[in-house]
């Protein structure tokens, strides 16, 4: 028996050092491979040709040893998956036609990059369009042949399904970074980094962050997250394109902290018995809104809420909460072109309130769904629609110039 171990011993041993064959994946390092980054480029859309380009900007530093980069590419003449190597890609599956914008495709794709290339740390990219939390069918990876989209239960659930635990999810796609989007995907990774605005066609630089994780393949989360979210805002900074650049990177198991008090601000203005309805409107309107103006910069709201002489002291004090536990979950965020953001959105309807809502954890697990549906029907009936609108937001062609004025009685 003792022979028997032995002799095991000594062939794991031979194990260890001459590496063992992976399925399509090459030879697996002495050490494990470090990160196994994975991309999935939802590009059966108007983005084919910006795909492409991202792509080549991931070739110039390719696939080691100890990091592998998997891309799904999709465009309107069909989709494959790529091993990223230095100078080009090995084509290691084509699919043909797919729905990229079906959570199911996504599900395969990481069970597939998993199996082909374990790691110690797994990061997904999901590259493509994003609309946040409002529209009526279509949240992330817009496929035009198909008409379809991936919505944010679809997402949660691919990556539950997939059984991958990701120490990065990243969005490079726009009005992502929202609290109700990192509530939802809170269990399936550990940091999210993505833009609160609109996110040109080229997207991040994959260059500069790929170079540096290949050279320091330990690299930490935390760390790769920072790298991402400094680059992209040096790189629209250096090429001088005019235009409003944001990006952040979220602390997800602090996610929870948050919302917690938000759904604690929220009973509380819900129980203000002493602050007209239209007074939170109003100072909601003075917040920065970004691209879509149903989105609030939740930082920004938070401190006017928190400063406000007209709020009462117990409002203030849950406001002054909320902007703690922000502090505490988004540990880097850089802007350019804008003033300085909190790096989490908020959907608070300036249009008309979206029922889809409803059917995220977010609202399910606050008072908040029922806060803006409450504090919608006043603005309508005080028939100041658009004069909310505030100064500092992507459009403020529409904005009132006195915003004082708001504070008076309708």
């Amino acid at each position: 028996m003792r022979l028997k171990n032995l002799a095991l011993i000594a062939l794991f041993f031979l194990f260890l050092v001459a590496g063992c064959s992976l399925p399509g994946g090459g030879e697996f390092p002495q050490g494990g491979r470090q990160w196994t980054v994975m991309v999935y480029m939802a590009a059966d859309n108007n983005l084919a040709g910006e795909a492409l380009k991202d792509l080549q900007s991931m070739e110039q530093v390719g696939s080691t040893d100890a990091v592998a980069i998997v891309v799904e590419l999709d465009t309107p003449s069909g989709a494959t998956r790529y091993l990223v190597n230095r100078g080009g890609s090995t084509v290691l599956e084509y699919l043909g036609n797919v729905d990229s914008g079906n959570p199911g495709t996504l599900l395969r794709f990481i069970r597939f990059a998993r199996e082909r290339y374990p790691a110690q740390r797994y990061a997904l990219i999901l590259w493509n369009h994003g609309s946040g939390v409002k529209s009526l069918r279509k949240d992330i990876a817009f496929d035009w042949s198909a008409q379809s989209a991936i919505t944010l239960p679809g997402l949660r659930s691919a990556l539950a399904l997939s059984g991958v635990f990701f120490e990065l999810l990243g969005m490079d796609a726009c009005l992502m970074q929202m609290v109700e989007v990192a509530y939802e995907v809170r269990n399936q990774a550990r940091v999210l980094v993505s833009s609160q605005e609109t996110v040109p066609g080229e997207g991040w630089d994959y260059e500069t962050v790929l170079r540096a994780l290949t050279g320091n393949p330990t690299m930490h989360p935390f760390d790769l997250a920072r790298l991402i979210v400094a680059s992209y805002v040096a790189y629209y900074r250096r090429s001088g394109v005019p235009g409003r650049y944001t990006l952040s990177a979220v602390d997800l198991t602090r996610v929870g902290d948050l919302v917690g008090a938000l759904d604690a601000l929220a009973l509380a203005i819900l129980s203000d018995t002493q602050t007209p309805p239209w007074v939170y409107l109003a100072l909601r309107g003075l917040a920065l809104y970004f691209e879509d103006p149903d989105f609030v910069d939740l930082g920004d709201f938070m401190r006017i809420l928190a400063s406000n002489p007209r709020i009462p002291l117990g409002v203030q004090e849950k406001a002054r909460v909320v902007l703690d536990k922000l502090t505490a979950c988004v540990f880097s965020v850089e802007s350019f072109g804008i003033i300085p953001t909190s790096g989490l959105s908020i959907y608070f309807p300036y249009t008309g309130y979206v029922r889809k809502y409803e059917g995220l954890a977010f609202a399910s697990a606050t008072h908040w769904d029922e806060l803006i549906r409450y504090l919608a029907q006043w603005r309508y009936d005080t028939g100041r629609r658009w004069k909310y609108a505030s100064l500092r937001g992507s459009n403020s062609s529409f904005a009132q110039r006195e915003p004082e004025e708001f504070l008076e009685t309708p």
